[in-house]
């Protein structure tokens, strides 16, 4: 018999292998932080890091020293152990018991002298926040605003605030010592530790019930500051969402690594489940800082909510109220509203609604800008704000003890008006506050008999709104049917034009779009569509949007005619772009942000025709009362009064120009010493007008200032222009005009002296 053939020994798979496995940084700070971990693997089928599967290169945290298995598998295993070492944490130093200051009920103590400076001598509380630590002492944390980020903490020794845990000098702050969380991991750890980066903290610092420690959500590092320090002391681009604990005790931070986005939230620990909540103008969080994520996140529209605003728990009813730094509805209020929050914590869903809460307040942004506030369980009242000497609170609902729910105020001598103030009670009853201003902190210890009810100011009459004789509930919707009638009375919130419409009210006095600016961002009445829409006898006061420029009314195409209409101190009275626009019998009075990019009147790119006939126009604020850049721009019979203002007028691309029987006045207070009138300063149309004529006539432009001044000033190099004055009354003129092509006068004076 012939043997059986033996089987060919079959070739063996290559075995898996892994060569120069690397783990970068190899040490790490105290504290800890990330790295990476890379090698070079073949014949594998899966990778593995202590079990885990995982693509190389991979990122993991080491918050100690550790060893890391990785593993390649295939039909047999190769395995590489990568260690990291992370410095012991430095020890703080050791500090006998602080008694805090005995703080009389009923008063203030002020602490001169004591606000906390950066490393480099900058005032680093601005826009930061404070916390109660452990030892029942207030700490302060983050700020900075126009400096680069400080991200210093303070904690208060009994007398001053002292440096807790200081922040790198500018010196030191190198984009390479960040890592990608944006956290810097300085090469000298003894020196300084692990560290979250920050600016502008409003309420992401804060004491989370669950951990017993401090927290940083998300502040925004924001870019460099506008003629700011440069690099390398102030790297561009850091990333907002660095996420953080800080012990305390030990002095140490540990790095979050969920990424809460946005630094402008209104944050908060709610004490029943530990989670911490954040809700802004367009986004719901719940964060759980123990497990570090998010359980629940929306970026639902919240209408009416705001940015850098608070909510604060108020344990008498297990509610949260939101407060915001103004009235959103309402833009240039300078009122706080009071949203109650009902959050249903199976679901982690919220509902919310307006409280009918008003206040008298002073006309000025420090009594609402970015205040804090803290609940006080002896007054139930929730507590923040100071104005002249007085502190507010808030009794947000009733609580059957017979208060009226509302605003209250408590005489605080001493306290001042503040900016930028942030407020936290410790356990012995004394709120803490910082007044940003005055440059000093202070404890307020307030007194339950010395809280006053504050009577609201009357509720306005709400203007009704018609189309038709049928009424309707808002400008958004009957503008969608057809012209519209708007009564003697108030409107909080505008509305969209698609259509041709007629608008009428009863008066630019006695009918009033009184903010409204939330209408696409842009103004109170916006037009897009290539319409034709005409507005009569409307007030439009005090419209304004978040990216500073809120117009009464906002143009982008159409035409457009402007009757009987007031415009009073809205961040532009009209804004406009590719339109034709004209205003007869209007009031433009203290339009501007002051900011010289905000006029009473903006006619910009690519419109035909604007003109104003009959109008006044007063109080713009640094801005120009009638800037145009339209092919052809007419003013008649309109008057022009000196205040702040930059230019009277101002045609940056030249074009047809006609003023005829206006008077024109410039003062001494003017935010421009050099013209009155400009023309052509700017080449930068992309279409060149063909046509560039300056005409005036029947005219009175005066100066009351002492400068040398220039009534019409031309810029040749730029839009050579012919004019032509006739009748022209020159007064307190020291020339009438200078840099025409050609130049006419007819029947002129100047000073009295004939041209």
């Amino acid at each position: 018999m012939k043997p059986e053939p033996q089987a060919k020994p079959q070739p063996q798979p290559p075995k898996p292998t892994i060569t120069n496995p690397t783990i970068t940084p190899a040490t790490l700070p105290a504290g800890g932080g990330m790295v990476t971990i890379n090698a070079t693997v073949t014949n594998a089928t899966v990778v593995t890091l202590d079990g885990v599967a995982v693509k190389l290169p991979t990122t993991q945290p080491a918050t100690a020293s550790r060893s890391f298995q990785l593993q390649a598998h295939g039909p047999s295993a190769a395995s590489a152990n990568l260690t990291v070492t992370v410095a012991p944490p430095v020890e703080p130093p050791v500090e006998p018991p602080v008694e805090p200051p005995v703080v009389p009920s009923g008063t203030v103590t002020m602490f001169p002298g004591t606000f906390p400076k950066s490393q480099d001598g900058y005032d680093s509380l601005v826009q930061s926040s404070t916390v109660i630590f452990s030892d029942g002492r207030p700490a302060i944390f983050g700020g900075g605003h126009a400096d680069t980020a400080n991200p210093d903490i303070w904690r208060f020794d009994g007398a001053k605030y002292v440096s807790d845990y200081p922040a790198l000098p500018r010196s030191e702050m190198y984009a390479s010592y960040l890592d990608a969380e944006k956290w810097w991991h300085h090469p000298d750890p003894a020196k300084y530790r692990l560290q979250p980066i920050t600016r502008h903290t409003y309420t992401g610092w804060l004491w989370s019930s669950k951990l017993g420690k401090a927290v940083i959500l998300g502040p925004s590092q924001g870019e460099p500051y506008p003629g700011g320090y440069p690099e390398p002391d102030n790297p561009p681009k850091l990333t907002n969402g660095t996420a953080g604990i800080y012990d305390d005790k030990t002095r140490t931070w540990t790095q979050l690594h969920t990424n809460l986005v946005d630094p402008l939230v209104a944050n908060v620990d709610d004490p029943v489940s530990g989670n911490i909540l954040g809700l802004k103008v367009d986004l719901w969080y719940v964060f759980d800082p123990v497990a570090d994520k998010v359980v629940a996140r929306s970026t639902t529209k919240n209408s009416g909510l705001g940015y850098e605003d608070v909510m604060v728990y108020y344990p008498p009813n297990d509610k949260f109220y939101y407060i915001t730094r103004t009235d959103w509805d309402l833009a240039n209020s300078m009122m706080p509203c009071v949203h109650q929050v009902t959050v249903d914590r199976s679901a982690w869903t919220f509902t919310r609604i307006k409280l009918p809460f008003r206040r008298v307040n002073r006309s000025d942004k420090l009594v609402y800008a970015t205040t804090h506030y803290a609940y006080d369980p002896v007054s139930k009242l929730i507590i923040g704000g100071m104005e002249d000497d007085k502190v507010w609170g808030i009794l947000p609902a009733d609580i059957g003890d017979g208060r009226t729910p509302g605003w209250y105020q408590h005489p605080a001598p001493g306290a001042g008006t503040a900016l930028f103030h942030h407020w936290a009670r410790d356990a012995n009853g004394t709120v803490w506050f910082v007044n940003t201003p005055a440059k000093q902190v202070g404890a307020f210890r307030p007194s339950l008999d010395l809280w006053r009810y504050i009577e609201p100011p009357p509720l306005e009459v709400v203007a009704p709104i018609t189309v038709g004789g049928q009424t309707y509930p808002s400008l958004a919707e009957a503008f969608k049917v057809g012209d519209t009638m708007i009564g003697v009375g108030v409107l909080y919130v505008g509305g969209q034009v698609t259509k041709a419409l007629t608008i009428t009210g009863a008066g630019k006095d006695v009918t009033t779009i009184k903010g409204g600016g939330s209408i696409l961002g842009k103004g109170a009445i916006v037009i897009e569509a290539a319409v034709a829409v005409t507005v009569t006898a409307i007030g439009f006061d005090s419209v304004a949007v978040s990216d500073g420029n809120g117009a009464g009314i906002r143009q982008s195409n159409g035409d457009l005619t402007v009757n009987d209409c007031g415009f009073t101190n809205c961040q532009d009275g009209y804004l406009g772009s590719n339109a034709t626009v004209a205003f007869n019998r209007c009031w433009f009075v203290g339009n501007g942000l002051g900011d010289g990019q905000t006029h009473a009147v903006y006619v910009s790119n690519g419109s035909k025709v604007a003109s104003a006939v009959d109008c006044m126009f007063t109080g713009t604020k640094i801005g120009h009362h009638f800037k145009s850049r339209a092919l052809e721009s007419k003013l008649t019979r309109c008057t022009m009064e000196a205040g702040t203002e930059s230019y009277s007028c101002n045609y940056p691309w030249g074009g047809v120009v006609s003023i005829v029987g206006c008077n024109i006045t410039k003062g001494p207070n003017s935010d421009n010493d050099n013209c009155v009138i400009s023309y052509g300063e700017e080449s930068g149309n992309a279409t060149p007008y063909t046509e560039n004529t300056f005409g005036m006539s029947d005219t009175t432009i005066t100066y009351t200032g002492a400068l040398p001044m220039t009534a019409v000033r031309f810029s040749p190099d730029k839009v050579p222009c012919d004019a032509v004055f006739t009748n022209v009354k020159f007064v307190g003129i020291a020339k009438p005009q200078t840099g025409a092509r050609t130049c006419t006068f007819v029947n002129c004076t100047l000073n009295g002296q004939a041209l």
